[in-house]
């Protein structure tokens, strides 16, 4: 039996982020399908406070156990020492085991699933055999060749775009040789149901995360969903299918969304939901079922948010 680490990205410290969750989730349940014996790396990220930090790691361990995960989780702090010689060195510790009992992990390990782009390079020299797998294209690509991201060398790499490393994509493979796959997906957790009663094409979003790129001439790309959405702001007038999403706005992002998605769109009233993070609630909105955010080229003078650390 192969043993596989997948090495995520901020998990158990997002506990509200259902969707983003379930991303690294069904690459673990495709590989114990394949046989393989999965074990799950995640760096943890404070939220400031010991005692919410510590609950929270808490509710993830409880939450994996109906995974198959159940003692296969390896948490771990990292703190920057300085040393002597001037250059911070990086310091781990482990939640409920010793270094040395997760390092003979990671050398015993067949294969490393890496979806922590900024994983230490001494944290990735203990394993055999690195796979990256980017889940993020285009993103990804424009992270490492504006040097906002450096990520440190694998076996192979992976990503689930479908132009990456083709001439049909718009952005450098930054001379990287990609393998393109599809996004695993377990069809046991995520069965078929069908409701003769349903009337609606539903989804659940996203409006506005503050969220935009900056390329190698330094223009500013929107990278909202909201940009999407417009596209469609029509559409109730074009059907008589009844379209509704869950939209995850904030009050800021609601005050300052088109009077015309208001107006055209019904909007209902607040309540919880899971991911984008969203710190005031939903309103529910018909929106069309199938859209996909895009990138619009703008110029100005905001700071453009770092990539995943």
């Amino acid at each position: 039996m192969a043993t596989v680490v997948v090495s995520t990205y901020k998990v158990a410290s997002y506990p509200e982020g259902g969707g983003h969750f379930w991303v690294y989730t069904q690459y673990v349940l495709g590989l114990q399908q394949l046989g393989c014996d999965v074990y799950w790396l995640e760096k943890l990220r404070s939220s400031g406070n010991a005692e919410q930090d510590a609950a929270r790691v808490a509710e993830f361990l409880k939450r994996m156990v109906r995974f198959g995960l159940e003692g296969k989780c390896v948490l771990y702090w990292e703190r920057l020492e300085e040393s002597n010689g001037g250059n911070g060195v990086v310091s781990r510790s482990y939640i409920g085991m010793a270094a040395s009992q997760a390092e003979a992990l990671f050398r015993r390990a067949d294969l490393l699933v890496n979806f922590h782009y900024a994983i230490d390079p001494a944290l990735l020299a203990l394993f055999r055999r690195t796979a990256l797998v980017d889940i993020d294209p285009g993103l990804l690509q424009t992270w490492i060749a504006t040097g906002q991201l450096a990520p440190p060398p694998h076996d192979v790499y992976f990503s689930t775009g479908e132009t990456v490393g083709t001439a049909r994509a718009q952005f450098p493979d930054c001379g990287i040789t990609w393998q393109r796959i599809r996004p695993p997906v377990c069809l046991e957790r995520w069965p078929y149901t069908h409701d003769p009663t349903c009337e609606a094409f539903t989804t659940v979003s996203s409006w506005w995360t503050h969220d935009w790129l900056r390329d190698a001439q330094g223009v500013l790309f929107d990278n909202n969903k909201r940009v999407s959405f417009m596209e469609f702001v029509d559409l109730p007038r074009l059907t008589s299918q009844k379209l509704e999403l869950a939209l995850c706005l904030g009050s800021w992002s609601w005050r300052c969304a088109s009077a015309a998605m208001r107006t055209i769109w019904k909007t209902g009233g607040c309540s919880r939901t899971t991911g984008g993070g969203c710190d005031t609630g939903t309103r529910s909105l018909e929106l069309p079922r199938r859209t996909r955010p895009t990138f619009r080229g703008r110029e100005g003078n905001s700071v453009a948010p770092s990539p995943p650390a």
